[in-house]
């Protein structure tokens, strides 16, 4: 039961960071794509390019994050130095 606890807590952070980096998002979006032109369905293949748009949106601002989360770090290694 243990391992089956620690097995569905790290699935749950592994999505929820694949979800935060925009992934699943671009993910989707590429299915859909590819779903749109086997179907030849011009809905679909719109909503796919909204969520790979959407994922690389997700992922530039947690790029972003990260950037600013270094620089504030440099910042007061500077301070305390």
């Amino acid at each position: 039961m243990k391992k089956f606890i620690a097995t569905a807590i790290g699935s749950i952070v592994v999505y929820e960071y694949l979800k935060k980096k925009g992934v699943l998002d671009k993910l989707a979006g590429e299915i859909k794509d590819l779903v749109g032109d086997v179907s030849d369905d011009p809905k679909m293949k719109l909503e796919g390019a909204f969520d790979k748009g959407k994922g690389q949106a997700k992922e530039f601002v947690s790029e972003a994050k990260d950037y600013v989360e270094d620089v504030k770090d440099d910042i007061t290694s500077e301070m305390e130095e």
